[in-house]
C-alpha cells in the first residue's frame, strides 16, 4: 500500500498604520486669516510614542510611529512663538502652504499658523533626522489638522500644511469581499477599506480577485494592524482593531488630500499579496497535482487489494510498473513543493525589486527588517503617498512608476 502524500504550504506577512483633514491660515505674506490664528494649537508638548522602538536610521525615511499631540489653541501662541524663535536660531525652517514653499525668517514667526508653530516646536523636541512624519494636530471643536513634518539630515525642518482638502471620492477598480472573523466589519471601516482599494488601478486590483478581507479583533502579535495569510492555494488579508486605532493620531498622503492611516496598513498587505502571487499560483498547481496523485494512489491501492485477493500475478506485475511511476510522480511533486517554498522565500517580483533598488534602504524603519517588508512598505507608500516614497526611496518610486512589479509578475 502506498500512503498519500501531503505537500502543504503556508506563509504569513505583516502591516502598519495612518490618517488626515484640512487647515486654516493667517494674514501677511502667507495670506493667513485671523480665524486660523484662533483655531489651532496647545502649549503642552507631551508626546506619546506608539509602536516599537527602533534604532535611528540613516538618510531620509518615512516615520510610521505615531505621536499623540496635545490640543492647541490661541492661548498657546505666545509660548509657541517664543519656543519657535529659539529653535530657528539653529534649525532653518521652510513652510509649504497649499504647495507654495517659503523660507521662514525671524520676522515671520509670529504670523505662522498655530499648527505650523506646534509642529515646528515638536521638531525641536524629537531627534529623528531624515524623517517624514504625518501627524494630526487637535484644534478647537474636536477638529484635527493634518500636518507633514520633514526633518532633514542637516537639521533643517520643512512643514507642509493646507488650507483646503480635496475630495477623496474615487471610482474603485476593485470591490473588496468582506468577511467577518471573530469581529464584524462596521460601516465606517468598510468605507475606509473601499477608499483604500480605490487607490489601486485595475492592474493591481487583479491580484486581489479571490482574496477576502477578514475582520478580527487582535493578532497574536498585538502590534500588528493587519496580516496577509497564504495557505496552499488560498489567501486572505486579516484586518485587526489596531489598524484603525492609529487613525486618531496619523494620516497618510498629502495634507491637502489626507487618508486614514489604516489605509496604508491594508495597502502594505496588498503589497505582500502581489509579491506572493507567483508562489500562490505555483501552490495552486501543486495542490492540483497532489490531488491527481492522491487519486492515482487510491486507485492503485484498490487494484492492489484485488490482486492480492485473487492472487493475480499479471495484475501484480502491472501494479509494479504503476508503483514505480507513482514513485517518480511523487519525486516530481516534492520538487514542485520545494519550488513553491523557494518562490515564497524570494519570488520573481522580489528579485526584480531588489535588482532595481540595489542597496537602497527601505522607505521605513520596519521595511528595513527584510526584503519582503521593504517591498510591502514601498508599495503602500507608492499607492498612498508617492511624494513620500520618492523622497525616501527614489529608485523604488521609479520602478513602481514603470510598472516593474507587474512586469515581474507576468514573467512568472
Amino acid at each position: 500500500m502506498i500512503r498519500q502524500g501531503l505537500y502543504r504550504v503556508f506563509v504569513a506577512a505583516r502591516a502598519s498604520l495612518y490618517l488626515r483633514g484640512p487647515i486654516p491660515t493667517d494674514q501677511a505674506q502667507f495670506r493667513w486669516s485671523r480665524q486660523a490664528k484662533n483655531s489651532f494649537f496647545s502649549a503642552s508638548l507631551t508626546l506619546i510614542l506608539v509602536g516599537c522602538g527602533a534604532s535611528q536610521p540613516e538618510g531620509p525615511y518615512y516615520e510610521t510611529q505615531a505621536f499623540q499631540v496635545d490640543p492647541v489653541s490661541s492661548k498657546d501662541r505666545k509660548k509657541l512663538v517664543q519656543a519657535a524663535t529659539k529653535i530657528l536660531k539653529s534649525r532653518p525652517l521652510v513652510v509649504g502652504l497649499d504647495g507654495r514653499q517659503k523660507i521662514i525668517r525671524q520676522a515671520h514667526i509670529a504670523r505662522l499658523p498655530l499648527v505650523v508653530l506646534k509642529a515646528y516646536v515638536l521638531a525641536g523636541k524629537i531627534h529623528k533626522p531624515g524623517a517624514e512624519i504625518d501627524i494630526l494636530i487637535p484644534v478647537s471643536h474636536g477638529k484635527k489638522v493634518p500636518v507633514t513634518l520633514i526633518t532633514k539630515t542637516d537639521g533643517s525642518v520643512t512643514i507642509l500644511a493646507a488650507t483646503k482638502t480635496r475630495s477623496r471620492a474615487r471610482q474603485a477598480a476593485y470591490i473588496p469581499r468582506f468577511r467577518n472573523g471573530d469581529a464584524q466589519w462596521s460601516s465606517a471601516h468598510r468605507k475606509t477599506l473601499r477608499l483604500a482599494m480605490s487607490l489601486l488601478p485595475k492592474t493591481d486590483a487583479a491580484f486581489l480577485s479571490d482574496i477576502p478581507l477578514s475582520r478580527y479583533k487582535t493578532a497574536r502579535d498585538k502590534r500588528k494592524g493587519a496580516v496577509y495569510l497564504q495557505k496552499g492555494c488560498t489567501a486572505e488579508i486579516r484586518v485587526y482593531n489596531r489598524a484603525f486605532d492609529m487613525d486618531k493620531l496619523q494620516f497618510v498622503g498629502a495634507p491637502n488630500r489626507p487618508y486614514p492611516a489604516s489605509m496604508r496598513t491594508v495597502l502594505h498587505e496588498v503589497g505582500h499579496a502581489i509579491h506572493s502571487q507567483p508562489s500562490r499560483m505555483a501552490a495552486c498547481q501543486l495542490q492540483t497535482q497532489e490531488q491527481k496523485l492522491n487519486t492515482r494512489i487510491k486507485r492503485y491501492n484498490r487494484r492492489l487489494a484485488v490482486a492480492r485477493q485473487r492472487n493475480d500475478r499479471r495484475l501484480a506485475e502491472q501494479l509494479e510498473t504503476e508503483s514505480r511511476a507513482i514513485g517518480r510522480a511523487r519525486k516530481k511533486l516534492k520538487s514542485l513543493a520545494k519550488a513553491v517554498e523557494s518562490l515564497m522565500d524570494r519570488g520573481p517580483v522580489l528579485k526584480a525589486y531588489q535588482a532595481a533598488t540595489g542597496s537602497s534602504p527601505a522607505p521605513t524603519v520596519y521595511g528595513r527588517s527584510s526584503l519582503k517588508e521593504s517591498f510591502a512598505e514601498a508599495f503602500a507608500l507608492f499607492r498612498s503617498d508617492r511624494a513620500a516614497l520618492k523622497r525616501a526611496m527614489p529608485k523604488a518610486y521609479e520602478w513602481f512608476a514603470r510598472g516593474g512589479h507587474l512586469k515581474a509578475a507576468d514573467r512568472q
